[in-house]
């Protein structure tokens, strides 16, 4: 299950801002830009707090809450513009649900042109991870040290999803869902459904009734077959039921560096890669930093280690540094190399970044390291490559190039061969793959 999210947008400051980008703007395709581009963010994760803030005194036609719940943002929570201006009233909120929000909650903040780094700040001192989502060339990018991303709403709104790429979302979904249970009741299976996309299933986008209407019509796509059951329709998932199935939507898997990258991307966790110079050079200070040459494990902190990082590979000439150095850390993090260094749960490797941590004992070099990384990688690719086409073939040498770039030697390829054949172990005994689905070079 994915970290709770807490969501606070000031609809002020964002349409102003976005008012002053394009004066033409349609507040509805705005509102629906923003909700899609959120709900792609979020993925499956669980959002208690959803709250919006605006002046009613001002255009109150530009902020209907409902066209926000239409894009799965629902139970909006909008406020008298009497009083406090929104963004301050915003941060009390956001602090005053801080003070009792589950540890691992995560806050995203949707803002215009105003400073919201008071709010931050009071977030950062209780530990908490924050996501901002601004307006170009509004919101200032001095807030990159207060808040762990910070996203622009164009950038947001230019990877929403159309309708091919939301049929293949949703097919995705539905696969990995009748992989984990299988077969599953039709009711059962909306519910399990709209969790993992983060909001209600629309069969309307693809002219479909309902949901038994849209997979009866993509049945033989999607690779399902519906069947009778004692109180409901039950889906069955054809690749356990010996039947072959076609791949996503028609085309099968390209087994290109550039695929294979953008799958990664595709949702949440996002894996974001560098280049292999910089992968060495900020992988070896993590290690290094970490005190991975001494003799006894050192307690570090995930923020504190990035920022000394990113001072040390910014001092040797490494150009942009910071969202390289979050791509790694995050990675290094999700992989198992660090590991909890708290009492009471010591060496977890599931933990809060916030808490202290160390290297993990399995790390007994920098390559041992690199390696949980790659091998966690791989894992996320072989999900999505199962969820999205039903198939978990991988092409060595475009992963490798993935990874490394192109013209890696066969001792590389063969490195990365065997990455492909640990990851797939690891998720055979977690239960995710078959034990008979081989990775092997595409042919």
């Amino acid at each position: 299950m994915s970290d709770p999210i807490l969501l606070f947008i000031d609809l002020d400051g964002f349409f102003s801002a976005r008012l002053s980008n394009k004066p033409d703007l349609d507040p509805a395709e705005e509102l629906t830009l923003l909700g899609r581009g959120i709900r792609r963010l979020i993925a499956d994760a669980e959002v208690p707090v959803r709250r919006a803030y605006v002046d009613l005194a001002g255009e109150p036609r530009r902020f209907d809450a409902n066209l926000l719940a239409k894009q799965g943002i629902t139970g909006v929570h909008v406020r008298s513009g009497k009083g406090a201006p929104t963004l301050l009233r915003m941060g009390l909120d956001a602090q005053q649900i801080a003070a009792t929000a589950p540890e691992r909650a995560q806050f995203y903040l949707v803002v215009g042109a105003e400073d919201p780094t008071p709010i931050l700040v009071l977030l950062r001192e209780q530990m908490r991870r924050i996501v901002v989502i601004g307006v170009a060339g509004h919101t200032s990018p001095e807030l990159r040290p207060y808040c762990d991303e910070l996203l622009a709403f164009e950038d947001l709104a230019a990877r929403t999803a159309d309708v091919g790429e939301e049929y293949a979302l949703v097919r995705g979904a539905v696969l990995e869902i009748l992989g984990r249970r299988r077969p599953v009741p039709l009711a059962q299976l909306g519910d399990l459904l709209n969790r993992s996309l983060g909001r209600p299933f629309d069969p309307a986008a693809f002219g479909s009734a309902g949901l038994e209407d849209f997979l009866r019509s993509h049945s033989a796509e999607i690779g399902v077959t519906l069947r009778p059951g004692e109180r409901d329709v039950t889906v069955v998932d054809l690749r356990h039921d010996g039947t072959v199935i076609p791949a996503a939507g028609g085309p099968a898997p390209r087994h290109e560096a550039g695929e294979y990258r953008q799958l990664l991307r595709l949702r949440n966790p996002r894996i974001h890669l560098t280049s292999r110079d910089e992968w060495l050079q900020i992988s070896e200070a993590f290690y290094q930093l970490a005190g991975g040459e001494g003799t006894a494990r050192q307690v570090v902190f995930q923020q504190e280690l990035s920022d000394e990082v990113m001072r040390h590979v910014e001092r040797n000439g490494l150009e942009a540094p910071e969202k390289k150095v979050q791509a790694i850390v995050f990675q290094l993090f999700k992989c198992g190399a660090f590991v909890c260094a708290e009492p009471g749960s010591e060496g977890d490797s599931d933990f809060h970044w916030s808490r202290p941590a160390r290297l993990s004992d399995a790390v007994t070099d920098v390559e041992s390291m690199r390696r949980l990384a790659r091998v966690y990688i791989a894992r996320i690719l072989l999900e999505r490559l199962q969820s999205q086409y039903g198939s978990v073939e991988v092409d060595s040498e475009a992963f490798t190039e993935m990874l490394e770039g192109p013209g890696a030697g066969e001792d590389r390829i063969d490195a990365m061969e065997e990455v492909l054949d640990q990851a797939e172990d690891d998720l055979v005994a977690a239960g995710a793959l078959r034990a008979e689905t081989d990775p092997q070079p595409a042919t």
